[in-house]
């Protein structure tokens, strides 16, 4: 290959990465930066409902339990908790989410059971976050989390849902004119829980909202 293509080459190559994020300094190769992705497990779904619902069902949701025996479990569970139910309201998989501020609820359903019912929710949700890794913006950081979700008047459990969520810190890479490194988010627990919970909105929202079919696309076009 002609040495003049493949300095150009490289050139183009290095204003396509300098996309993500850059700092380069013109008295040495620069460094881009690619932020680490939450690599996760499969939803797993030990309990789902067989149909669809007749119409679209509100929900509660409540505060998440943390098993996982650490200092202020029960501060670091809202916080999560806000996460999930503000990640399931940007899929939109509920009509109407709101939120049971009473960290007491987590574990009186009765009590939750009333609260649904007089803000007129049909469905309650609940969980556990059952593992937390925090490896903060130097290390690996891993999650496990569980949901369920449960009919509010006869507390029948409806959906159990579970996964595992990682992020791992990458090498650095060096070529002739940029250096690549890796970076983790600032907070790499509630990145995890937020890309989970969006997996598990959009299983829940299929079956709770699903898109109407496209009857145009799906017919056959008729013979001429």
């Amino acid at each position: 290959m002609n040495p003049r293509i493949s300095v150009l080459a490289a050139c183009m190559a290095l204003f396509l990465l300098c996309s993500c994020a850059g700092d380069f300094d013109l008295s040495g190769p620069g460094t881009v930066y690619l932020d680490e992705e939450v690599k996760s497990s499969d939803v797993q779904r030990m309990v789902q409902p067989k149909n669809h619902p007749m119409r679209p069902l509100t929900a509660l949701m409540l505060p998440l339990r943390v098993d996982q025996k650490m200092r202020d479990r029960s501060y670091l569970g809202m916080e999560l908790s806000r996460i999930v139910w503000q990640s399931m309201l940007e899929v939109q998989a509920f009509p109407a989410l709101s939120f049971a501020e009473d960290s007491a609820l987590r574990n009186d359903f009765a009590a939750a059971q009333s609260v649904a019912i007089s803000q007129g929710a049909d469905l309650i949700i609940g969980g556990e976050i059952t593992h937390i890794l925090d490896g903060g913006t130097a290390g690996q950081t891993q999650v496990s989390m569980r949901i369920r979700v449960y009919d509010a008047t006869t507390g029948t459990l409806i959906w159990s849902l579970a996964q595992a969520g990682q992020i791992i810190p990458g090498q650095t890479r060096d070529f002739v004119f940029y250096r690549l490194k890796s970076r983790l988010p600032l907070s790499p627990v509630q990145t995890v829980v937020g890309s989970m919970a969006q997996s598990m909105g959009e299983i829940i929202r299929d079956w709770n909202m699903p898109q109407p079919k496209d009857d145009a696309k799906e017919s056959p076009k008729p013979a001429l």
